[in-house]
């Protein structure tokens, strides 16, 4: 997927998403942004950097933009990571008043306004505290197309989420390192549900003297292994029109035969047409889904892969072959997993199942 360059009201707007979401992101003491950022001189217009949830968004002309740090590897073909965007130095950034976006294989770095104070800045700002808000800010060029005023959500506070026509976008944050010099931090943003997932590594720093943190390095990787659940604590089906449910005979032994399962299943494409936009039933069309309950609480629905496509008038669900889609609140994964697919499609579960 390849991204699009962003004009500057596209990004303005980005930062008033972000800003309008923020209520469901942990934050720290609120002050009003109005009172901590000076106006910009000579009427550059400047994206504001958010200050205890708040940011004023200057209109104008646009700022000065400065593209840095060409790409430091071509994107590879056999799955291996690819470096999108390489700094070499950490200083060359100590003294810039910018920001850094992400943008079709270069950084632009946009002017940020003048702080009043300094200290204000670094006790109240989410995005000196939160690595995580800034990679989601600064790399929303790596989104698919409509992205970009998608409402974000948390799910913990290390993890940004989204979902938009069935695609979800993860932000999670793997490592975080106060005590280097410079701090350091990873995030890893996925973005599943079209086929051909794509996952980035997102590695910032952050100078002790500066409020924001810095992108170092945009890695893109092969898919991470299979989030599988770490034990299984409550199982059922939902089937038919009226998504009826039901639960098992013998919890332990199916528990154990859809573990087996999943650990011999492989990440495949789905390759199936997408289904017509904003489609609305008032029945469930999904084939028989499985519902998982981990042991650490996450929740995750598996089904036949299928679409649904209009046929004379009619809508006809399709499935796609020993393929799975395998969900949680952040991924969904498709898995080639031939023989929980079979006994999902062929209703075979019924056997060894009753009314919930």
């Amino acid at each position: 997927m390849k991204s699009v360059r962003m004009s500057k009201e596209q990004r303005d707007g980005i930062w008033e998403n972000i800003v309008a979401n923020l209520d469901s992101v942990p934050k720290r003491n609120m002050v009003p942004a109005r009172s901590v950022w000076a106006s910009v001189g000579g009427g550059a217009a400047a994206i504001a950097l958010v200050v205890g949830g708040y940011a004023a968004v200057h209109k104008g002309s646009p700022g000065p933009r400065t593209a840095v740090e060409a790409p430091a590897q071509a994107s590879s073909a056999n799955g291996s990571p690819a470096i999108l965007y390489q700094l070499n130095n950490y200083a060359a950034q100590a003294n810039r008043a910018t920001v850094p976006f992400y943008e079709d294989g270069h950084i632009v770095q946009e002017r940020m306004p003048i702080q009043k104070s300094l200290e204000i800045a670094k006790a109240h700002s989410p995005w000196r505290t939160d690595p995580v808000l800034s990679a989601q800010a600064y790399t929303a060029n790596l989104l698919p197309a409509g992205f970009a005023h998608a409402a974000w959500s948390t799910t913990s506070h290390h993890t940004l989420t989204t979902t938009k026509n069935g695609v979800i976008a993860t932000y999670q944050l793997l490592s975080r390192n106060d005590a280097g010099s410079p701090p350091t931090a990873n995030v890893q943003l996925y973005i599943t549900g079209e086929g051909h997932p794509l996952y980035y590594h997102i590695h910032l720093f952050e100078l002790q003297h500066r409020y924001v943190w810095d992108i170092a390095r945009i890695v893109r990787t092969p898919a991470p292994p299979i989030p599988l659940p770490s034990g299984i604590k409550s199982l059922s089906v939902s089937t038919g029109l009226a998504a009826i449910g039901y639960v098992p005979n013998q919890f332990d032994k199916v528990a154990r035969q859809i573990t087996v399962w999943l650990e011999t299943a492989t990440r495949t494409s789905y390759q199936l047409p997408p289904a017509p936009a904003n489609l609305i039933f008032n029945v469930n069309v999904a084939p028989d889904t499985l519902y998982l309950t981990a042991s650490d609480g996450t929740q995750i629905s598996i089904t036949p892969a299928y679409t649904i496509v209009r046929r004379d008038e009619k809508y006809e669900v399709l499935t796609q072959p020993d393929t799975v889609e395998y969900r949680t609140s952040t991924e969904v994964a498709y898995l080639h997993c031939p023989a929980l697919y079979k006994w999902l499609d062929d209703h075979a579960w019924k056997a060894s199942f009753h009314l919930s």
